[in-house]
């Protein structure tokens, strides 16, 4: 009723802001149908901390990603529902392993590893974001990444081109990084040319050489700069970490706060952190947060095989055969609000942020050795502030990098730390998948987490043959295949882990959102939101007098043993009373209320005896009802949907060779009327 009722409402709402909407068509790879944007409310926001609750939660409302075989949300979810790996050789574009590679890891500046999570056929369109093509040329690909995955998490959310947002002046944009991009490296290159060729003038062989034969030497080691990147006044902002934050509040125009985070590894986390705190201190009302990396060249391969941190073979946290961890570049973007702005907003909520620990280890074995210590006290602050225990957690999303030290330390201290009840908690990471994006990793993980959440589905982690024996499996299960995620009582909650280079610490706590409640500690519906009007009587006899009750300016009990139960939506008080008074008058006239569905007012009769001679019908509506997305939402929601979707998938794969859910879905590569009519050939 609750959600049924909502809709309406929001249906309601679209028609009477009809006449003032803009229309706004963005192709992309979440979302391929116009988007309609109402015009801007201006509301004044205010921080509602609930009694007896902590601070209040932080809702994702938009989600939009870059990364490995991913291109999109919608292909991350189904790389992760099916246990894919997107773990590759180098693509020899990006460095030939013949000249950086080694199998000997003494050898002198060479990397022993060369696989790695790569981003392939990824196009940029700088027009989308009004950049002259001269300068996206010097625009590093990190900063490419990131303005496309925010254009992608604001169509998820609602806002396409950030249009439809009240005050843009109140949008934060708060990033992770930590080693801005690849262009550097060439840049450097560049630029120290000079001195290799004063090396070579001072060598022993120059000097034996004909003026001609020198001057051919020199010109050809000038002539090496013809493969890198000039540097003008466009370079420096193309390839700084903090314009990655200042080009998106740019190109969308956005005037609150923008920054980059710095904290390694947990990069990410930082600045999710930063985020929720802005949101809830009121320093802002939207967060466009998350983590960029593609720091994938030659030297950051050598850096770290310098440190014996990487593995040369395989992606495969708390699997034996884990030997260091498999570098992967991308971006992950989520979109958050303060859950009572969201609800306001009518947004769809994935989850919500309820509590974010962070702490540093302090003095330990070395600055890049993980401190139990230090885990554990960001693990306590994050479910102290979230109000409540980590023992009501099913799943944790681990660091979970494949390094021998790191993944039986996080597990140690997870298990310590829990002491559930009933059944074992799951452990994860997402790595398996597409690696270490290193600062953008902590995101990654957020947004497989939340998917999570929101699908109701834990997710496999995958490479794991034989689980490492010295991990805590008797108060720990490692989650090996992918499965619904079951609930009987209270919400889904899962924790996220990201530990940084040099010693920092982040754990965030994720929960499922209802669309009628908000929950306390002990899961009790404390608050409903005030476009719905509930209540409940015990009979059909009963409901007239309740309904007039409630005109009355009485109370009326709600009980969850009621067998009826209304909800009523409304914009106003005044709306509320004439929805009530029709109510009133349908009942006095005899009449079924169940005619009133249409009108935002819905009444439900659990009765058993209504439950077993209610009678079904099965609407088939025809070719009229097709376009791009549908269903897609049923399919995310209900596990049955999305069992026809795969069988149809598959059937369709074998019948006509070619996907009928990316056709459903649309191609980000193609314009809306270019989709539409190739749509329109199959219909």
């Amino acid at each position: 009723n609750f959600i049924e009722a909502y809709s309406s409402l929001e249906q309601r709402q679209e028609s009477v802001h009809s006449n003032n909407h803009d229309i706004e068509s963005t192709p992309s790879t979440e979302s391929t149908m116009p988007v309609i944007v109402p015009a801007p409310i201006t509301l004044p926001r205010t921080i509602v901390i609930p009694p007896e609750r902590s601070p209040e939660p932080i809702a994702i409302v938009g989600l939009g990603c870059k990364l490995p075989k991913a291109h999109s949300v919608s292909e991350l979810e189904l790389l992760l529902r099916e246990g894919k790996y997107a773990i590759q050789e180098v693509p020899v574009e990006r460095w030939d392993p013949e000249l950086f590679w080694s199998e000997n890891k003494s050898d002198v500046d060479k990397t022993y590893s060369k696989i790695g999570g790569f981003i392939e056929n990824f196009e940029f369109n700088p027009k989308d974001y009004r950049i002259p093509p001269k300068m996206a040329n010097q625009i590093d690909l990190v900063q490419q990444l990131a303005l496309s995955s925010v254009a992608d998490a604001l169509v998820d959310a609602g806002y396409p081109k950030g249009n439809g947002i009240a005050q843009k002046d109140r949008v934060a944009v708060i990033l992770g990084n930590s080693m801005g991009g690849e262009s550097s490296d060439d840049h450097t290159v560049r630029t120290r040319l000079p001195e290799v060729v004063r090396s070579v003038k001072l060598g022993t062989v120059y000097p034996t050489l004909s003026s001609e034969r020198q001057q051919q030497l020199v010109s050809d080691i000038h002539s090496t700069s013809n493969n890198l990147p000039t540097i003008n006044e466009d370079t420096m902002p193309g390839e700084l970490a903090n314009v990655i934050a200042g080009r998106i509040a740019n190109a969308f125009d956005f005037n609150g706060p923008n920054f980059t985070v710095d904290a390694a590894c947990a990069s990410s986390m930082a600045a999710v952190q930063s985020a929720v705190n802005g949101l809830r201190n009121g320093e802002f009302d939207v967060a466009i947060t998350g983590g960029a990396d593609r720091s994938m060249g030659v030297p950051t391969y050598v850096k770290f095989s310098k440190i014996g941190a990487l593995s040369p073979n395989i992606s495969a946290p708390f699997d034996e055969r884990a030997n260091g961890f498999v570098m992967g570049e991308g971006c992950a973007i989520l979109i958050l609000k303060r859950l009572s702005d969201a609800q306001q907003d009518g947004d769809r909520i994935y989850a919500t942020i309820r509590g974010i620990g962070a702490s540093s280890d302090g003095k330990g074995k070395g600055i890049t050795a993980p401190n139990p210590k230090g885990q554990r006290l960001s693990i306590e602050r994050a479910y102290a502030q979230a109000g409540f225990s980590i023992d009501t957690v099913d799943y944790f999303e681990c660091h979970g990098t494949s390094t021998n030290v790191g993944d039986k330390v996080e597990a140690t201290v997870l298990a310590e730390c829990t002491q559930p009840t009933t059944n074992k908690p799951r452990l994860g990471s997402i790595k398996s998948n597409i690696g270490h994006l290193k600062s953008a990793a902590g995101a990654a993980a957020l947004l497989k987490t939340t998917l999570s959440i929101y699908h109701k589905t834990l997710y496999a982690t995958v490479n794991v043959v034989n689980p490492r024996s010295d991990l805590p499996l008797d108060k720990l299960t490692i989650q090996t295949h992918t499965e619904e995620w079951e609930k009987s009582d209270g919400l889904r909650r899962a924790g996220v882990s990201a530990f940084g280079f040099g010693g920092t610490n982040f754990h965030v706590v994720l929960e499922e959102h209802t669309n009628s409640s908000v929950t306390n500690s002990a899961d009790a519906v404390v608050e409903i939101p005030s476009s719905i009007t509930h209540f409940s009587v015990a009979s059909m006899d009963e409901l007239a007098n309740a309904t007039q009750q409630l005109l009355d300016g009485k109370s009326v009990p709600n009980s969850a043993n009621d067998s009826i139960h209304v909800a009523i939506s409304s914009e106003s008080t005044d709306e509320r009373d004439r929805q009530l008074s029709r109510l009133l008058d349908t009942l006095n006239k005899g009449r079924n209320p169940g005619l009133l569905t249409g009108r935002g007012i819905f009444v439900a009769d659990r009765s058993e005896h209504a439950l077993h001679n209610r009678p079904y019908a099965f609407l088939f509506t025809g070719q009229g009802s097709q376009y791009l997305q549908m269903g897609r939402e049923l399919a995310s929601r209900y596990p049955t949907v999305r069992r026809t979707f795969e069988e149809a998938e598959a059937v369709f794969q074998e019948e006509v060779g070619t996907s009928l859910l990316a056709m459903i879905d649309g191609l980000s590569s193609m314009t809306l009327e270019e989709q539409e009519a190739c749509f329109g050939a199959y219909k």
